[in-house]
């Protein structure tokens, strides 16, 4: 699986957010198959089809976001998830644990 997280998604206004969705539709070199939210970290992770482009779908949704300072776009390299949290690694080797 392939995954992108996107921090602080959910503070954008629901018409970008609206705007976002159609981008991601718009592609070939990607398929988002799923999405979750996470509340607490006002957060979205996307997961695509094994066979996607995510160093491509990683440039479109950074460029799509690139006036909004507070968004940013890391890959995940592992998702762990607990009963009530969930650890992320992004490709530097970072990690995070957000609670559910």
């Amino acid at each position: 699986m392939k995954f992108l997280y996107v921090e602080n998604y959910l503070i954008i206004p629901r018409e970008k957010k609206r705007e976002f969705l159609v981008l991601l539709g718009s592609f070939q070199d990607f398929r988002v198959t799923n999405q979750k939210i996470v509340l607490n970290d006002n957060s979205l992770i996307l997961e695509f089809e094994e066979n996607s482009d995510i160093e491509i779908a990683k440039k479109a949704i950074e460029n799509f976001f690139v006036d909004e300072k507070s968004i940013s776009i890391k890959l995940v390299k592992q998702i762990l998830q607990d009963v009530n949290k969930v650890i992320l690694t992004f490709e530097d080797n970072v990690q995070k644990k957000v609670k559910l």
